[in-house]
């Protein structure tokens, strides 16, 4: 954790019922943010909510899908009446079916294009307004170092997250005149409840001697990146990605 300098912020985080999400969310709040709780599992949104508030922070949570620019709405104008603005948005929300590229139908494609991408897309519109306004903000999108590395059984995941990539980049081009910073972050391998949930035991312990550094990152050492790239320390970042990804993936 960085030391100070966040406090007062509002930083709405989207899937921040667990994962990254959570941890980022927790980072913040213990870095002085007041937090919007956002994620599609209302008691997991809770959850985060009631940690952030005993780290003594204020916390708002909410239900929502993502997906739908109506209820994306609605959580912006929920956190405004709650808190006042927006300072920080972070868009961690993914999902990630491990299918043949044969075998992945149109349902499947879309909504895998629609959670990783859209949803990102239409919290960036929502709360883009609010930051130009005032001149200010910061924007974080989680990535996947997919967005650049071929990947079998996740052709349409890895195409999501290129998508993200590149939005990330032109919708920095368009804020910076009015000094809103937008960035990426782009993880490897995370021991996320999801993965553990998801993946056999040998593949992760495959996942981890394929890593340079040895081993899988956790959670909070993807937020302490997000984090720093909300921080005054990263005034002058923009349009960036940053790769965690313990040598996976070498620039």
């Amino acid at each position: 954790m960085l030391s100070g300098g966040l406090d007062g912020n509002i930083a709405l985080v989207t899937g921040a019922g667990g994962g990254i999400g959570r941890a980022t969310a927790l980072a913040l709040a213990g870095a002085g943010c007041d937090l919007v709780s956002v994620d599609i599992q209302a008691e997991a949104a809770g959850d985060t909510a009631q940690r952030a508030e005993a780290l003594g922070r204020r916390a708002l949570a909410l239900r929502a899908d993502l997906t739908s620019r109506a209820e994306v709405q609605r959580i912006v104008d929920a956190a405004v009446q709650r808190f006042g603005t927006v300072d920080f948005l972070i868009n961690t929300v993914g999902w990630y079916p491990v299918t043949a590229f044969d075998a992945i139908s149109e349902a499947e494609y879309e909504q895998v294009l629609a959670v990783n991408a859209k949803t990102a897309f239409n919290c960036m519109q929502a709360v883009a307004p609010l930051m130009r306004d005032k001149r200010s903000g910061r924007i974080v999108n989680i990535v996947s170092i997919d967005a650049y590395i071929p990947k079998k059984w996740l052709v349409h995941y890895a195409a999501a997250k290129a998508a993200l990539w590149s939005m990330t980049k032109s919708v920095a081009l368009e804020l910076a005149p009015y000094n809103v910073l937008v960035n990426g972050v782009s993880p490897g391998h995370v021991n996320t409840e999801a993965m553990r949930r998801t993946v056999p035991r040998w593949r992760q312990d495959e996942m981890a001697s394929e890593t340079p550094l040895g081993r899988i990152a956790e959670p909070e050492e993807i937020a302490a990146v997000v984090e720093f790239l909300v921080s005054p320390a990263a005034s002058f970042i923009t349009g960036e990605c940053i790769v965690v990804a313990g040598g996976c993936y070498m620039q």
